[in-house]
């Protein structure tokens, strides 16, 4: 299953070790299992250019992405993440995973597959021992599924759920007109009327509640999707909808794992259950087939239920 939970420690369930000091820039922390010899440590990726490579290749292998990249990618989205600790996971010497750790989340999480489970819930342990003294009373992670009872067992609940679907264009019916669509192909030029657009889609939805895009994020990400950071950008399946000169709906897809990617679709609330978004979602559908693709794919916050009813 691809699916993605975000979980955090609700009260403060994991023991805060105040007199612990945040290991400097490139030593290791470490920890030893209690059910073997093995001695496992975090240690800061350097910014060489080696190791950042080596690091956007070990990504790419152990980490289950929510949507793959390629390593030039991965290297490229890293180098701009200097906010960001790139921490590799240590046992003994050997690298076997990686983590990205920001204040109090870590996400970008993965291990060798010669990793037991004994040995993930020890790994994980050490990652809680860096973070807690920065966290107060709360850690998040967003992870994925086949990890989900390692921290569930660690006192962390879920807050949402991110999953993947599948539109296979073989099995699509009820494909709508959407020739009466007043609609124009995006580009830079429409950033600013995208962005209001948009935050105006999200305003109360689940997506900007758990901030997965909203005011304080809505320029970045439009701006994210335009460099590729989800895919090379498809502008010619990426349209928008005006009325009146005002920009009251748009989808933008990316081509990602050989197939489009729909990152984002949204309408204006003022016109939202009048059939757009079908009719957009459609559109793509057909420039999908037109160009022989077989699938579409999306990511979906699974608590989002309008979004769910219109892919569904």
């Amino acid at each position: 299953m691809n699916e993605f939970k975000h979980l955090s420690t609700k009260n403060n369930s994991i023991n805060n070790n105040k007199s612990y000091k945040r290991y400097d820039k490139l030593s290791i922390h470490n920890i030893k299992s209690s059910e073997n010899s093995n001695i496992y440590g975090l240690e800061l990726m350097n910014r060489s250019n080696d190791d950042m490579y080596e690091f956007a290749k070990a990504s790419t292998n152990y980490v289950k992405e929510i949507d793959k990249k390629e390593i030039e990618k991965e290297m490229e989205q890293i180098k701009s993440e200097y906010h960001v600790d790139h921490c590799w996971i240590k046992r003994n010497s050997e690298k076997v995973g990686v983590v990205k750790i920001l204040r109090s989340t870590f996400y970008g999480f993965g291990l060798s597959k010669n990793i037991n489970q004994d040995e993930i819930y020890d790994i994980l342990q050490l990652i809680e021992k860096d973070i807690t003294p920065w966290s107060g009373k709360r850690i998040e992670t967003t992870i994925h599924v086949d990890y989900l009872k390692f921290v569930q067992k660690n006192g962390y609940l879920i807050e949402f759920s991110r999953k993947k679907m599948r539109l296979k264009l073989s099995e699509v019916k009820n494909i709508m007109d959407n020739t009466s669509l007043n609609s124009e192909i995006i580009t830079k030029r429409h950033l600013n009327g995208l962005i209001e657009m948009f935050i105006d889609a999200y305003r109360g939805s689940v997506d900007e509640k758990i901030g997965m895009f909203g005011t304080s994020n809505a320029h970045s990400a439009i701006q994210s999707i335009f460099k590729g950071s989800f895919g090379k950008y498809l502008r010619e399946m990426s349209i928008l909808v005006k009325q009146d000169h005002e920009i009251i709906a748009a989808i933008m897809t990316t081509l990602t794992e050989g197939c489009p990617f729909i990152v984002i679709v949204g309408v204006n609330r003022r016109f939202q259950k009048t059939g757009i978004g079908r009719k957009l979602l459609s559109w793509v559908i057909e420039k999908a087939n037109q160009n022989n693709y077989a699938e579409i794919r999306l990511w979906v916050t699974v608590e989002n239920k309008p979004a769910i009813n219109l892919y569904d």
